[in-house]
């Protein structure tokens, strides 16, 4: 009982501290009146200091991208100049490489534009982008073209060593390209230092399957294996501990210094470095304290970290670390396991055990070959690690051994990889979201089966038989209870997507979202996750009202990585949604593909959905023309989904008096984003709705939506509601009663 409640101590101090800190989270966060971002939608000149290390990388077009982030010290605006404090992140585009500037930290920008604040996708289960920057003193971003490059010739100490920092990265840079291919140099490099810069996308697809993605950004397990590689060298030359605990820090200093010591970096050398420091003196027990104390004090300096998954996790996977493993490594070694096997099993399944929940809230999939991975790839990249930190030191005095010794790391950066490939074949188990009951259920039976005094030799008397089977049966009932209809409108900035799910977890979209550059796969990365994280593991059904990349566009990624039985589209060629889902014309997903027909009726699980208005495809115009309309009800509910209709079409749509009967809704997704081209007087009294959603992106370039369509709903008696603003909108209905739910609550 003492061991659950020191653990219960630890968990309970670091919530409440968490919880006491963000009570109070608008006022203690909210931006001095001085800040950059107050400035955000006014076109300023801004002048700062670069705070890190520039980023360059080239998309799929050729053209070079470049980002970097300065600390801001004064801003012209109106020709009035005024002192401005804040982290701003500054993008900039360019054809040539020979055209992009020399930048280094501590030089001073003068830059033209427009800055913003950071933005998220409202979206439950999503990482909060914004506040991840704000923990790291960036509050507003600004794109430009324009900016000049003041060279600072007489930088400070500490610009002085981040730029040596830089250089020494630099160096291991080098050395790998010219050692191997980009593609191995770019992924050794990140496994090294962090970062996703230059990899292969299907190469992180593989790690993030086989669930060792952690290896291509500096994490615990980095710091974990320095420590104990110091540790074996100091126990080879029969050091005293101390001595060797002394090396270890210093290690993992320099270590994290190179790695740039970005808050995630931080966060795990400080915690890596205490925990490794009590249990090397043998202090198991002090090693558990560290962990509250080291986690109280980080949050008592930064409480946002409370809400963010790089802090959960660390401070999930250590406490695994220090609770759980040495427990399994018992069990193992007790079952006769091989002593190596029995380590690496107890280290991966006790990180993993202690953060289920996480995982679960933010990937929704449990990865069974990350066990196989973790025993046979992981020691092989581990070894790739220590190597190739240690020849970027040999790369100084002899750059030849060195590039022999990094060609070799390449031939075993390919087995790995080839090995991942094979692993990654292995299906993902999902797991669905766990909410504050059931995960607060979950970590009960945990801490319930450690507080038992000898875990290998439980024995299953009939009341921990029961204890157990209500426990599960509460979980089982909880995730699969019948429930409501829900339609939820998801934000995917500027553009329209819906997610219809049905009492007996049925499920079907109306588009999908996506936009018209390449760099962000709104599918891959928002839609998914979101269906995932509702417990949707099949579509039966896409509806998409027409072709633009706005509405269609993420529905490529979808049929690719999802289960999807048909796709219902507008009367538009098919080349037309290949090209937006970014499909080749000749690949058989496209055979999902059918142009929905007026009049067609669907009743998926006693949820009717109708085809009611599919206009033929037309010659000219601007593609808008030709929007399906679908009509989906559930016994007094009903919504209607009219894509980009312009008031021409409505009106032709509403001629028909067995199509103007339909039409009458209690949701309407609002036509064209709010766009003047939409939503005329008669067309909005034919609908009449009780709720009027804009599917719109904050600050988007078109203005949407229009004041006067706006003011048109609110006199209709609509009650307005707006992704851009409430973020992700649920609507909950049994056929009789109707509920709305905001991600984003005033």
């Amino acid at each position: 009982m003492i061991f659950t409640n020191r653990i219960l101590n630890i968990i309970l101090s670091v919530m409440a501290l968490g919880i006491f800190l963000v009570q109070n989270f608008t006022d203690i966060f909210k931006p001095p009146a001085n800040d950059i971002s107050n400035l955000s939608g006014h076109e300023i000149e801004v002048s700062g200091f670069v705070r890190d290390e520039i980023q360059i990388s080239q998309d799929i077009h050729g053209i070079y991208k470049l980002r970097f982030s300065i600390d801001v010290e004064s801003a012209r605006i109106n020709r009035s100049e005024k002192i401005v404090t804040g982290g701003m992140t500054i993008y900039s585009r360019f054809e040539n490489r020979e055209d992009i500037p020399e930048i280094l930290i501590g030089d001073r920008i003068q830059a033209h534009g427009t800055p913003r604040k950071p933005t998220r996708y409202n979206n439950p289960g999503q990482i909060d982008i914004p506040m991840l920057l704000l923990s790291q003193g960036i509050t507003a971003q600004m794109s430009t073209r324009n900016f000049k490059v003041e060279k600072n010739l007489a930088p400070d100490f500490w610009d002085r060593f981040k730029r040596l920092i830089v250089e020494i990265r630099e160096h291991y840079r080098e050395l790998l390209r010219s050692s191997m291919k980009e593609s191995d140099a770019a992924t050794i490099f990140a496994i090294l230092f962090g970062g996703y810069q230059g990899l292969d996308e299907s190469l992180v697809e593989s790690f993030t399957a086989t669930g060792i993605v952690h290896i291509l950004s500096v994490s615990g397990s980095h710091i974990t294996l320095l420590a104990a590689t110091i540790s074996m060298l100091g126990n080879l030359f029969r050091l005293p501990k101390l001595l060797t605990a002394g090396f270890v820090l210093i290690v993992i200093s320099i270590y994290g210094m190179l790695a740039g010591f970005v808050p995630p970096v931080f966060r795990a050398a400080v915690m890596g470095s205490l925990t490794f420091m009590a249990l090397a003196l043998d202090r198991d027990n002090d090693a558990r304290r560290y962990l509250a104390i080291c986690s109280i004090f980080m949050l008592a300096y930064e409480p946002l970290l409370f809400f963010h998954i790089s802090f959960q996790l660390s401070f999930a996977a250590t406490a695994g670390l220090l609770y759980i493993a040495p427990r399994l490594k018992n069990f193992f070694e007790i079952h006769q396991f091989p002593k190596l096997i029995s380590l690496g099993l107890s280290v991966t399944l006790s990180t993993q055990i202690a953060s289920i929940p996480i995982i679960a809230w933010y990937f929704n999939q449990f990865s069974i070959s990350s066990i196989i991975a973790n025993l046979i790839v992981t020691p092989i990249l581990e070894i790739l690690i220590v190597v190739s930190l240690f020849t970027g030191i040999i790369g100084l005095i002899l750059p030849f051994i060195a590039q022999i010794i990094f060609a070799l790391d390449a031939i075993a950066l390919n087995i790995a990889a080839s090995l991942i490939d094979l692993l990654a074949k292995i299906p993902l188990l999902y797991l669905p979201t766990m909410h504050f009951i059931s995960g607060g259920i979950y970590y009960a039976i945990l801490l319930w089966i450690l507080n038992t005094k000898n875990l290998p030799t439980i024995k299953l008397t009939i009341g921990r038989i029961l204890i157990f089977g209500f426990a599960i049966a509460i979980l089982i009932a909880i995730q699969f209870r019948p429930r409501d209809v829900e339609i939820h409108f998801i934000d995917v900035h500027q553009g329209d997507c819906a997610l219809l799910i049905t009492p007996h977890g049925r499920a079907a979209m109306f588009d999908t979202g996506g936009i018209r550059e390449l760099s962000f796969d709104i599918g891959s990365r928002i839609d998914i996750p979101y269906l995932k994280h509702y417990g949707v593991t099949k579509l039966d059904y896409i509806f998409l009202t027409h072709a633009h990349e706005d509405h269609s566009g993420g529905a490529g990624s979808i049929i690719k990585k999802f289960p999807v039985e048909k796709v219902f589209t507008g009367h538009e060629d098919r080349s037309e949604y290949s090209r937006a889902m970014g499909l080749s014309q000749f690949d058989p997903l496209l055979d999902k593909l059918e142009a929905a027909r007026e009049g067609t009726v669907i009743n998926l699980d006693g949820v009717k959905i109708e085809v009611i208005y599919a206009p033929a495809a037309a010659s000219h115009g601007t593609g808008n023309e030709v929007s399906n309309v679908y009509r989906v009800s559930y016994g007094n509910a009903s919504f209607l989904f009219t894509g980009d209709l312009v008031k021409e079409q409505e009106s032709i749509l509403l001629s028909k008096e067995s199509r103007a009967k339909k039409v009458r809704s209690t949701v309407l997704k609002v036509g064209h984003h709010g766009s003047h081209t939409s939503s005329s007087d008669e067309f909005i009294a034919a609908v009449n709705p009780r709720f009027a959603v804009f599917c719109v992106g904050l600050g988007n370039s078109f203005g949407h939506p229009r004041a006067e369509v706006v003011e048109a709903f609110e006199k209709s008696g609509a009650r307005i509601l707006r992704t851009d603003l409430d973020g992700a909108i649920i609507f909950r209905t049994n056929g009789k009663k109707l509920s709305v739910e905001k991600f984003v609550e005033e």
